[in-house]
């Protein structure tokens, strides 16, 4: 028999549910008016199932529920309530409870459904305990180690062993225990050993070593053992427990991947560009030789900081923009660029990068090589005056690079080396240098990597060699030891940089010239060089028109033969200063062209050296800047009219920066806030600090430090402030990103409003609408209470009245109208909960999924495809989808299977379709089953589902074929839906 425990503060339905649950003497019911009653008869008492009610003075069900659980009862527990909100249900679920059952229905389905609950609970539980025994049985055989363990004394003499152990070392443990054991230990670790165990101390008792042990085979193995020191109550060691494990397969890993690692980092050191590593948030983790010579740190003062720390923010930014590319789409990216040295010199140089994987094929950073391309932009420059005008620059191809061992034989290469050799990666490996060039050629080879073999160092030459087309060209070669783990040489890495370039530069003069000059001509600004003196010795076709002279008439004469001597003295003073000092200059100023027209223009000028780095004279260009002169006059009467509008608006208006300080803030503030503009220009946070209400200021806080370019939401929250008077103020704020006018981000515009009156009259409303629920909710509970009694105690007229058929149809009557009434009561209570709460945005997901939770299926499947959407709709939006949900399953009929969600966007409208494959609504019905009592059940289902998604401006239709199933749309105006994003 299983003994229950009933507590309910109603004393008709505990009587009730006595009468009916012991009714077949299955069951033995004691019951508490209270839970204060119930817990006392718990502390003498035990049973096998706890039954009780939600809602009870002083301390609810679920209060009743938490008791219990934190004092590790353990009992089952089932809520039996008259209560049927969803959260009631969740709650109690997450507090442990077994089953929730809602009062109301048919008694004798209900009661029947309590006890196959009660039935659950009590086997469920019966199942745990049972399990509970079954563990400890099998405690010890899932205890057995594979380790080897056993205990010894001080002397060696062996007190344990297990089976792990015996089989390791081949033994006997019937004859082991009792006799002194010694491995076969190599001589040089005996000490450490003994030195381990010595180190044992009451203190710190436990410890472990790995160490090598010679097998009876003679094979040498590798261990490693966790020693635990056993000490009498004098502090004496009276025995050792020891657990220990073959670590062999390990330590012969970790030396091939040793391997590995000399054999990267030989190859970093062979290449003379720097080479880096960083992870996905810009740290670096490894870099060679001559990327320390690039920054001035050792590579102990580069790992661990970020680009930010050697390179200057503009620089860095755009580092890590085209590192987020790689990160994102990973790929081989290289570009040029000009940076700076430890020594402060601007070099050019080459990047070329690409991402490293994870072993899970993520990306887990960027590797990296900077090129210095220098050496061939000085020398561009140095062939004639005029390369400053060029901007080629040439593809550079990666430099083949190989490693063979120290028999010359090829074990890796890359695709350069390939197309060096013109043989494929499989044709190269295992061959040897001799299979690739001449005898000569392959002997030098071998002579120079034999150097590298007895004395490990970098090695570089030039050399002149044949590519796969029988070319000649000029090569280095950058080679050097790789490293076994034993830190023997395991071969030779090499890079071959291909120098050829530099060589043909001079054969291509003459082509350069002729395109410089054709070049220049094309650039419609006026460009000149003049040297030291003043004289012009170049020009293009632009400065020809500017002054009305042909080039032959300009060159040879000077800046006075051209231009007013004020005009030419101020020339001949900026030129000074880039001669004394070499610098790019650039100032504006006013200048009359060929037909006296005067026009706005400006200078850009630089020097051009000689080969021996003195300046040889200036080159410049004279921009015309007239058209872009009257926009700026435009633009600052426009900016004038612009501030004036947003000076005088009504609300606090602002403008925060991609820096997060602020670019403008109206004068309204004062009026609103108290404090000035300037005040906030100054420190804006500090001031929101003062201001802002204590229980408001994390919220705003966290709102500013999550604003970034990828934050595209329109944000909108209510918070308080603190006026200077002791006075508060509710603030209504709204934020949006702004762009200028290439698309990148400007920051975010701010609007923020006193909402102080209106958060008066909410509260007002508020207080009275709790009071009115709170009658409602009391009134109710107790009526439905009382219906649940009369239906019981019908139920029971009908059986102790047998065959009577008056009082049977009399009851069946009183059955229907008390039915009625609670429907009624029930839709009360859903009705009164339409737009309480402000609408809130919901995810339409997760919403239909809570939903598909909670129902009862039997062999029906639910399809959810709706997107990633978000809706602005009531609180009891999940209700619409139960309620469709559940005339689905009640009415469908026997084909019901299938219940499908989806979604479609157009107009810009959304559409929520619900659909099922049941027997459908017949089209007499369709005008009608939105109208209040109309249906086969309630009548109120689709009546309240049309009221809550009005109040937030959605439409309800039905359009589906009857004997083809349901097909219901929830049109969603715009503005009500988006789409989720990142952060959401």
């Amino acid at each position: 028999m299983i003994r229950i425990l009933h507590v309910d503060d109603e004393k008709s339905l505990i009587d009730l549910t006595k009468i009916y649950l012991e009714k077949k003497g299955e069951f033995r019911v004691t019951s508490a008016s209270s839970v204060s009653e119930a817990l006392k008869i718990l502390e003498s008492d035990c049973f096998d199932v706890i039954l009780s009610d939600y809602e009870m003075p002083h301390i609810d069900g679920i209060e009743f529920l938490k008791t219990l659980k934190a004092g590790g009862d353990p009992t089952p527990f089932i809520i039996f309530s008259g209560r049927g909100r969803e959260d009631v249900l969740i709650e109690a679920i997450n507090n442990g409870a077994d089953f929730y059952l809602q009062k109301g229905g048919k008694p004798t389905a209900q009661f029947a459904e309590l006890k196959n609950m009660i039935f659950q609970a009590y086997s469920r539980k019966k199942a745990e305990i049972e399990l509970k025994k079954s563990e400890e049985r099998y405690r010890a055989v899932v205890e057995s180690q594979t380790e080897l363990i056993c205990r010894f004394l001080p002397d060696g003499t062996i007190g344990f062993v297990n089976d792990a152990f015996c089989r390791y070392y081949g033994l006997d443990s019937q004859k082991i225990v009792g006799e002194i054991f010694v491995p076969n230990i190599p001589d040089s670790e005996q000490n450490a050993i003994r030195s381990h165990l010595k180190s044992l101390t009451p203190e710190n008792p436990f410890d472990s070593i790995e160490h090598r042990i010679i097998l009876p085979d003679g094979s040498v193995r590798w261990q490693q053992w966790n020693d635990t020191a056993i000490f009498d109550e004098r502090g004496n060691i009276s025995e050792y427990q020891s657990v220990g494990r073959d670590m062999t397969d390990q330590k012969l890993m970790e030396e091939w991947l040793q391997e590995k690692v000399n054999y990267v980092q030989a190859l970093m050191y062979t290449i003379p560009a720097p080479v880096f590593y960083r992870d996905v948030n810009g740290v670096y983790h490894d870099c060679n030789k001559a990327f320390e010579e690039l920054v001035g740190l050792p590579r102990s003062e580069i790992v661990g900081k970020n680009i930010h720390d050697f390179f200057n923010k503009d620089l860095a930014e755009w580092y890590a923009k085209m590192d987020r590319e790689i990160i994102d789409s990973p790929h081989l990216q290289q570009y040029e660029y000009q940076i700076n040295n430890s020594m402060g010199e601007i070099l050019d140089v080459l990047f070329s990068k690409t991402a490293r994987y994870r072993a899970d094929g993520t990306v887990d950073g960027i590797v990296g090589v900077i090129v210095d391309i220098s050496d061939r932009k000085k020398m561009e420059k140095s062939i004639n005056e005029e390369i400053n005008f060029i901007q080629a620059l040439k593809d550079t191809i990666p430099a083949p690079f190989f490693f063979r061992d120290e028999y010359g034989i090829y074990h890796d290469c890359n695709k350069a080396f390939e197309e060096l050799v013109g043989l494929s990666r499989d044709e190269i490996i295992g061959k040897d240098i001799h299979h690739f060039f001449n005898k000569d050629f392959a002997d030098f080879y071998a002579e120079r990597d034999r150097e590298i073999l007895n004395n490990p160092h970098l090695q570089q030459y030039e050399y002149r060699i044949n590519n796969s087309d029988g070319e000649i060209f000029d090569v280095m070669f950058s080679k050097t030891a790789k490293l076994r783990a034993d830190g023997t040489v395991d071969g030779i890495v090499g890079v071959i940089l291909d120098i050829s370039q530099r060589k043909n530069v001079e054969r291509d003069l003459k082509r350069e010239i002729n395109f410089i000059q054709a070049l220049k001509d094309t650039i419609p600004a006026p460009v000149f060089y003049r040297d030291i003196n003043g004289i012009y010795h170049d020009c293009n076709k632009a400065f020809e028109e500017l002054v009305g002279l042909s080039k032959e008439e300009i060159l040879g004469r000077n800046i006075h033969d051209f231009f007013n001597d004020d005009l030419a003295d101020l020339y001949s003073v900026r030129d000074k200063e880039i001669i004394d000092n070499p610098h790019l200059q650039q100032y504006e100023h006013k200048i009359n062209n060929s037909e006296g027209e005067i026009i706005d223009v400006m200078f850009s000028k630089t020097a051009l050296h000689n080969p021996d780095g003195s300046v040889a004279g200036i080159v410049g260009v004279i921009l015309d800047i007239s058209r872009r002169t009257r926009m700026e006059e435009a633009l600052r009467g426009n900016e004038e009219m612009m501030r004036t509008l947003a000076d005088y608006t009504y609300d606090w208006e602002s403008w925060v920066g991609p820096d997060s300080s602020y670019i403008y803030i109206s004068p309204s503030c004062e009026r609103i806030t108290g404090y000035k503009p300037e005040e906030f220009m100054a420190d804006p946070m500090a001031i929101m600090n003062d201001i802002v209400h204590p229980d408001d200021l994390e919220m705003l806080i966290d709102h500013y430090s999550g604003i970034d370019e990828n934050n595209t939401d329109v944000a909108h929250f209510d918070f308080r402030i603190i006026l200077p008077d002791g006075g508060l103020k509710w603030i209504s704020h709204y934020c949006q990103p702004v762009y200028h006018e290439d698309g990148t981000w400007a920051g975010r515009r701010e609007t923020k409003r006193d909402i102080t009156q209106r958060k008066l009259a909410e509260e007002q409303l508020s207080i009275a609408n709790s009071k009115l629920n709170l009658l409602s909710n009391v009134t109710r509970h107790d009526v439905l209470n009382q219906v649940t009694a009369v239906l019981g105690y019908l139920e029971l007229i009908r059986e102790f009245s047998g065959r009577d058929d008056d009082v049977s149809e009399m009851v069946s009557k009183i059955e229907i109208l008390m039915n009625t009434i609670q429907h009624q009561l029930l839709f009360t209570k859903d009705y009164q909960e339409i737009g309480i709460t402000t609408p809130v945005w919901q995810d339409l997901d997760s919403c239909i999924w809570d939903v598909s939770y909670l129902l009862d299926l039997n062999d029906s499947e639910v399809f959810v495809d709706v997107g990633s959407y978000e809706i602005l709709a009531d609180n009891l939006l999940k209700k619409v989808f139960y309620n469709f949900a559940e005339n689905s399953l009640r009415h469908g009929g026997g084909k019901l299977t299938e219940i499908r969600f989806t979604t479609e966007e157009e107009n810009g409208f959304l559409k929520i379709i619900y659909e099922d494959n049941g027997g459908g609504i017949l089209y007499a019905d369709k005008d009608k089953i939105m109208l209040k009592g109309f249906g086969k059940n309630t009548g109120y289902g689709l009546f309240l589902s049309h009221n809550v998604l009005s109040m937030t401006g959605m439409s309800l239709r039905e359009c589906g074929v009857p004997g083809e199933g349901v097909r219901f749309e929830i049109t969603v105006p715009a503005g009500n839906y988006r789409v989720k994003s990142s952060g959401t």
